[in-house]
């Protein structure tokens, strides 16, 4: 940033007042280096800046939407880009001087580099009968900028999670502004798309290791400007995703603000991370820094899913209108649901409005009673689980993707005997079926052949050592590849793109797990086949036939290969949308035994 100089004023305030000349000082030092004490700053900041006591200084500062403006989370900011100040202090109370200093002033760098932050002093000022003579019009290249965006309506886009794309299998979360001009004409092509997103670069890694480099924060997050019918059709063209708009009650003035604040962070560079500090978190605190009576991203959560801001805004009231953009894959599908003659005009949206979706993060707490067939069981089984996201087949279906199954971490834990200890943490665990007779299989764009179905799966885990009689269980490192096919069965909701309430899948699979079982490790391949089907709104069931075969090099009596199979049955029923009962039959075949459990569980989302 360009040295700014203020040394004719301090040295005409500091004459008047001590008679006493400071030559070759800042008044905020924004990067010439010349920094003067902070007893020097308050006097200068409580002689000049529009004879504010200390009091109304504090108050000020205190302000929590100057807090927000700056970033800052009890008092400090979060941003470490020094551009992002006028103080070296970083601290509100030195920032609010040093912009107080250059307000008064009328230091027009100043202002064009932080245009809300003035706006916000002079309108707080203004309350207390103070003129600041600021104005917009001051700086010409941020007047420009804004004038040229035209903003006067902002809502919230939320396209639906992606079943084949890890980086977007929450779904993405942006803003669309809307024009004098497509206020007035209706038209997409007139309206302009808001984006935060990570800045990849230009690098040859797998999707994989970027959506782990997301995870970590290891992609700077940026701003980017579009049309928005270009971006729209990214998604329900290419991405063949439905949208969700969401008008946001927010004022013209308000929306300028916003655009204000844009202009003073579309620059700054801030690491972006896939769980925090993402596309939703950015949409909240744009909100945030203009309704000093809402704490939005107080309600997000430390995990934030982009889906989340749509429930949050509804509760606030902060909705206006919500409408419905199908994809072409919702369109395809109504066709199919419900013939090629199918009236348009009668098309209603789908049931994944995220609105109504349950919270994404559960707690569990259930009771089991384990046994084995001919020898002696473990009795009463005790369990608690936490789950911080997202979706399987027996959660609640509504609001979310149909057929949605993704559980990022989370943790089983089981007490019985007398014995606590981790059952199960999942790091990673997603099928994605795409329906082969669906139009919702994502097909090649030039070859137009359907996706086959897919799964991953990234566990520690106890598993039972059926290589002999011991059948002993031992926690393990478990990680499973799997493709296969899917097909639904029965009829979707008529006047609807979405799909059949059956679907039924089939898997082959390969793997491995390794711990402290016999040789410390074992390979396995095998067949996974099973049915989900939504009984009613508020009841789901499924069944899955598992039969792996699995193998390790063994010269004692021991087996060194063999078939472990298993069966699952469960169902949910769903009491409100936080809370549900589960129900999970579960029996597998070991060396000479066989296991059968059966769980009776408790959810809570939150």
């Amino acid at each position: 940033m360009k040295t700014v100089n203020f040394n004719k004023c301090i040295l005409f305030v500091v004459s008047l007042t001590f008679g006493v000349a400071f030559a070759n000082s800042s008044a905020h030092g924004i990067a010439d280096g010349t920094q003067i004490t902070n007893t020097q700053a308050q006097l200068v900041a409580t002689k000049t800046a529009f004879g504010l006591s200390d009091v109304a200084l504090d108050k000020l500062a205190e302000h929590v939407l100057w807090q927000r403006l700056l970033l800052a989370k009890q008092g400090v900011s979060q941003v470490k880009d020094p551009d992002f100040f006028l103080s070296k202090q970083n601290d509100p109370k030195s920032e609010l001087m040093a912009n107080l200093a250059a307000l008064q002033q009328l230091d027009k760098k100043a202002m064009c580099r932080f245009p809300a932050r003035m706006a916000f002093l002079t309108a707080e000022l203004n309350k207390m009968g103070i003129d600041t003579k600021y104005d917009d019009e001051l700086c010409a290249e941020f007047k420009t900028w804004a004038d040229g965006l035209d903003g006067r309506v902002l809502s919230l886009i939320f396209a639906e999670e992606h079943p084949n794309s890890l980086g977007s299998s929450y779904g993405h979360a942006f803003l669309r502004l809307d024009t004098q001009k497509s206020l007035s004409t209706g038209q997409d092509k007139d309206a302009i798309a808001i984006n935060y997103s990570s800045v990849v670069p230009n690098e040859e890694a797998k999707e994989a290791v970027r959506a782990l480099k997301s995870i970590v924060g290891a992609y700077d997050g940026g701003l980017e400007f579009f049309n928005y019918q270009n971006k729209k059709e990214d998604y329900t063209i290419k991405g063949e995703r439905d949208l969700w708009q969401y008008e946001m009650d927010l004022s013209e003035q308000q929306v300028r603000q916003i655009l204000r604040h844009l202009w003073e962070t579309k620059d700054m560079n801030r690491p972006y991370f896939f769980t925090h500090d993402n596309c939703a978190t950015e949409i909240v605190r744009l909100i945030d820094v203009v309704r000093a009576d809402k704490d939005i991203a107080h309600d997000m959560g430390r995990i934030v899913i982009p889906a989340k801001i749509a429930r949050i805004l509804e509760r606030h009231g902060m909705v206006r209108k919500t409408t419905f953009v199908p994809s072409n894959a919702t369109l395809r599908q109504a066709f199919i649901n419900n013939g090629t003659n199918f009236d348009w005009s009668k098309l209603q949206s789908n049931n994944n409005n995220p609105v109504h979706a349950s919270p994404t993060h559960r707690l569990s707490v259930s009771v089991a009673d384990d046994n084995h067939h001919g020898g002696h069981g473990l009795g009463a089984v005790y369990g608690l689980s936490l789950r911080s996201a997202y979706q399987d087949l027996l959660d609640r279906s509504d609001g979310v993707r149909s057929y949605l199954d993704l559980t990022i971490l989370s943790a089983d834990i089981k007490y019985d005997k007398e014995k606590l200890k981790l059952d199960k943490a999942t790091i990673f665990s997603s099928r994605s079926y795409n329906p082969a007779n669906s139009a919702k299989n994502n097909p090649n764009p030039i070859t137009g052949k359907p996706k086959s179905a897919w799964g991953l799966h990234l566990t520690v885990e106890q598993a039972t050592d059926a290589s002999n009689k011991d059948n002993a269980d031992h926690l393990v490192f478990n990680v499973q590849a799997q493709k296969g096919k899917s097909w639904l069965m029965g009829q979707a909701a008529t006047n609807t793109g979405d799909l059949a309430d059956t679907l039924c899948y089939v898997f082959g699979g390969a793997g491995g797990q390794f711990g402290k079982i016999n040789q410390g490790y074992r390979l396995g391949v095998g067949l996974s086949v099973g049915c989900s089907h939504r009984v009613s709104d508020d009841v789901r069931v499924l069944g899955e036939l598992s039969v792996p075969y699995w193998y390790h090099h063994d010269d004692s009596p021991n087996r060194s290969g063999y078939v472990q199979p298993s069966v699952v049955m469960g169902v949910q029923y769903d009491l409100t949308r936080r809370d549900a009962l589960r129900f999970v039959a579960n029996s597998e075949r070991l060396y000479d035994k066989t296991q059968n459990s059966v769980q009776f569980g408790y959810h809570r989302y939150f």
